[in-house]
């Protein structure tokens, strides 16, 4: 073990055993793993429900590639062959099977929305306490995790004056229409896209008002992207009053539970997106 994970060298056929699950397939259709290695090669994910032996029969594959940073891999088990349904006893990821690489594995997590752009809308998901794909902005502690009267889950974003939640960035380089969902409770929160392109950041920006109220409030923006070559950029949301979210058409939520954004149908002749946001 390591402070960014587990790290070794592979050998042939490299393997990682899941402790027992109990869940339904259905319910987590998608699979990530943020991972840094040396080497580019193939690897697989083996499933089994109850009392059945992995095999070659129910499998989803992937391909890794070497890079000097972490990588995030999202595997739509959904496409495995299998099929992936029913219950689900264990997992068996093998990340690489070329031996002699040099591998961290940082985490390894099934999530239910198989389009989200921000897989960690819902603040599930934590890495040394704090929320993964988010950061705290603004005034030192006025931004928090909480798990007090979550919307749904375990947890939830919640904002203080003068504080801010942003968002890692999230690629919107295909043209269309960006729908956020989530929930708001209190005063309400700003959120603001900015976007990015292959030269730097773009004059355009989205922002919207998020209101609140005594029991949480659902909200919907949509946006469309810009008409250049954008890419991506961070998001985040502020506590009203506010002037700056940021993200390339991903919502953040101000003490909410869950968020996230879907493409809408795309204009003809526009190349589709796909994904979640938050």
């Amino acid at each position: 073990m390591a402070p960014d994970g587990l790290r070794g060298v592979t050998r042939y056929d490299a393997q990682l055993l899941s402790p027992p699950l109990a869940i339904r397939a259905e319910d987590y259709p998608l699979m990530l793993v943020l991972l840094t290695t040396d080497r580019t090669g193939p690897g697989e994910t083996f499933f089994g429900a109850p009392g059945q032996a992995l095999s070659d029969d129910r499998q989803g594959r992937h391909v890794i590639a070497a890079g000097t940073g972490q990588k995030l891999y999202r595997t739509d088990l959904r496409r495995a062959k299998g099929p992936w349904a029913g219950p689900i006893e264990r997992l068996r990821f093998d990340p690489l099977n070329l031996a002699g690489a040099t591998l961290t594995i940082s985490l390894i997590a099934l999530c239910p929305d198989p389009g989200a752009m921000l897989v960690n809308g819902d603040v599930e998901i934590l890495r040394d306490g704090k929320p993964f794909q988010w950061t705290a902005a603004g005034h030192p502690g006025r931004a928090i995790v909480t798990d007090e009267g979550a919307a749904s889950g375990r947890r939830a974003l919640r904002l203080l004056p003068k504080g801010s939640w942003e968002t890692e960035a999230v690629d919107l380089s295909f043209l269309g229409t960006f729908r956020a969902a989530g929930k708001v409770r209190g005063t309400g929160c700003v959120l603001q896209v900015l976007f990015s392109g292959a030269e730097g950041p773009m004059n355009e920006s989205r922002q919207c008002a998020l209101t609140g109220g005594g029991d949480w409030t659902p909200s919907r923006p949509s946006s469309r992207s810009p008409t250049g070559p954008s890419t991506w950029s961070p998001a985040s949301a502020n506590r009203a009053p506010a002037r700056r979210i940021s993200m390339p058409s991903v919502w953040t939520r101000c003490d909410a539970a869950t968020s996230s954004s879907r493409p809408l149908p795309s204009p003809p002749g526009a190349r589709p997106g796909s994904g979640t946001l938050t």
